[in-house]
């Protein structure tokens, strides 16, 4: 709890099992014996996840929770394989995270009451003394609750605190101690679902467009995660992972099959910017991509493309968030005049969510490349995905890049 939620910011769901007090002593024992243990790690298959399902199949020797070793193993299969075991779990619990609970707790604050929970967070007392005189009770107790969230998540939960921040928080709890009033309860966040209730892992989509007076067909294959298209409940929020994703094409007019794409991976975070926390959105990613922009046929732009950059996302609603993002990016291949190109670039997006089953999402892009093949890369994609079920989806999407245009609509499999 200290590491994960404290240090690491990270939310936790924790799942009560329906142990008998015999299996409870036995896992307890062999968790003693095999304390001296070491195990080789790996991070797609046996991992820390993985490796509880052994632990718990030795005091439950009549269940079978992972069946043969699969070459990828989540921490979503592992939570899967133990809900399918009846009567296995007792319940669910959420246990938010500092960060989580310091931004609720903030929310709750009107402009001069934050300035007054800074004041007390920077050691100015008696700035923040008279910021809140005359205030409520519960107020200046939810302004101190918050001062205090703040001096934790800064440098309360080092190892090693100064004695200049214990003397810091000493004034904060000492003006709390002598409020009679109780901390605010706090709702769990409107965005957080157990994990058991997104849509599984792997993903298929097949489906059908046309593009600039053409028609293609297509089927792609995603073995995790999520993307910001998909429907978010039990991810989190402006979160996405993909790896070993690729997309192959038909193309009618042509008659040609080929490599749509092939991501080795991609990673975007798009949390809205926090004052206090300051952790900037960022994405990285690389893998083979068609250079739609060329102009050239699409089975002879294949590229291998990379891109990282850093930038801010704000919230412009409960349902809306937006994103800008500077770019580096460049890429390899046989398509492009010299064979490379590097360079950089704006990318930006918004998402929407209509509701729990329909989500917009729009991104754009303006690439410049002063290195390489100078062809500008400028896009804008545009796709809505309905989920009326969590395992099943349909979508469409729209690209323009350079002077490609094309339109698709796909049915998406969650398994």
């Amino acid at each position: 709890v200290q590491q994960y939620n404290n240090i690491e910011s990270r939310d936790r769901w924790e799942y009560r099992l329906a142990l008998t007090s015999g299996e409870v002593d036995a896992l307890a024992a062999h968790a003693w014996e095999m304390g001296a243990a070491t195990f080789p790690y790996y991070f797609f298959s046996k991992n820390c996840s993985y490796q509880l399902l052994p632990a718990l199949e030795t005091v439950m020797p009549a269940r079978t929770l992972l069946r043969g070793s699969p070459p990828v193993v989540a921490p979503i299969d592992t939570l899967h394989a133990v809900l399918a075991q009846p009567g296995l779990v007792a319940g669910a619990s959420y246990r938010p995270s500092h960060a989580t609970t310091m931004r609720q707790r903030r929310g709750l604050l009107d402009r001069p009451e934050r300035r007054a929970a800074e004041a007390f967070r920077r050691g100015r007392a008696e700035e923040g003394d008279r910021l809140m005189a005359g205030m409520k009770p519960e107020r200046q107790a939810l302004i101190l609750d918050s001062a205090q969230d703040y001096v934790l998540y800064k440098e309360g939960y080092s190892p090693d605190v100064p004695d200049a921040v214990r003397a810091l928080e000493r004034g904060i709890l000492t003006r709390r101690a002598k409020l009679d009033a109780p901390s605010i309860e706090l709702d769990p966040p409107k965005w957080a679902a157990p994990p058991d209730e997104g849509h599984w892992r792997k993903r298929l989509q097949f489906g059908a467009g046309a593009r600039n007076g053409g028609s293609f067909t297509e089927v792609g294959w995603r073995p995790g995660y999520h993307d910001l298209l998909d429907r978010p409940t039990g991810y989190v929020p402006g979160a996405q992972i993909e790896s070993f994703s690729w997309r192959l094409r038909y193309d009618h007019d042509e008659r040609q099959l080929y490599v749509r794409d092939l991501r080795v991976i991609e990673v975007l975070s798009v949390a809205p910017w926090d004052p206090w926390m300051r952790k900037p959105s960022w994405n990285m990613g690389m893998g083979l991509d068609t250079a739609f922009e060329l102009g050239k046929p699409a089975p002879e732009s294949l590229v291998y493309e990379g891109h990282l950059g850093t930038g801010l996302a704000v919230e412009l609603g409960p349902r809306v968030s937006a994103w800008t993002l500077a770019m580096g990016e460049g890429a390899l291949g046989a398509a492009l005049r010299e064979g490379w190109r590097i360079g950089g670039g704006l990318r930006g997006g918004a998402a929407v969510d209509f509701s729990p089953r329909w989500r917009a999402l729009l991104e754009g892009g303006l690439s410049a490349h002063v290195f390489g093949d100078k062809t500008p890369n400028h896009r804008l994609r545009l796709g809505l995905n309905w989920a009326p079920r969590r395992d099943r989806a349909l979508r469409a999407e729209f690209l323009l890049r350079g002077p490609h245009r094309e339109g698709g609509l796909y049915a998406v499999l969650y398994h």
